[in-house]
């Protein structure tokens, strides 16, 4: 019995493959393409282990960043507080802060103290907005976020969701007068505190 011509070139396939050629064979194909992906995976865990490095920094860079963030404890009977927080803006265009929203309160306002006249009043606030590389602070007596109908009474050192949305204006093209505006979203927790 003479030999099969076929057998020769599944010979020689299963060679070409061992050796990381691409041949025309979709099991070699894959092959490759699987140690490509295992090499690839290697760089992407060995750059998450480097000294500093998170699997957030590989996988979700945000624009944004949010920290120091509390709410206010008071006693369990009032449904009315604030939170406050710093915003970090570390892209190179400015960003408008849009909402937030929270599932744990009824409604929530953004608000600035301001004094007029020797009285201390409590208005919307009207700017929103952090420059490239700048930070917008919420805090007591200031700029903060009043929180309305608190849904259940928090305890100290609870953990609360909140999710802010935001607006980023950046030149189209380079150009001077077109701005191109993208929306986004990030997600941070809230600390309740005593204020004292």
């Amino acid at each position: 019995m003479g030999s099969n011509p076929m057998d020769s070139v599944k010979i020689n396939t299963a060679i070409n493959c061992a050796e990381g050629f691409f041949v025309s064979a979709d099991r070699c194909v894959w092959q490759s393409l699987s140690w490509k992906m295992i090499a690839l995976l290697s760089f992407m865990l060995s750059v998450a282990m480097l000294p500093g490095a998170s699997s957030a920094d590989v996988v979700d860079a945000q624009p944004i960043r949010v920290t120091d963030a509390w709410l206010r404890l008071l006693p369990p009977t009032v449904t009315t507080t604030a939170l406050y927080f710093t915003v970090i803006n570390e892209s190179e265009h400015s960003i408008e802060i849009d909402r937030l929203e929270v599932v744990w309160a009824e409604h929530i306002e953004l608000h600035e103290t301001i004094h007029d006249q020797g009285m201390m009043q409590m208005v919307p606030l009207a700017d929103t907005s952090v420059a490239a590389g700048q930070r917008l602070i919420f805090r007591p007596g200031a700029k903060h976020v009043m929180v309305m109908g608190l849904k259940e009474p928090v305890t100290e050192s609870q953990k609360l969701s909140v999710m802010m949305y935001y607006r980023s204006s950046a030149p189209s093209n380079g150009g001077k007068l077109a701005v191109e505006t993208s929306q986004g979203s990030i997600s941070f927790e809230a600390e309740v505190k005593q204020a004292w």
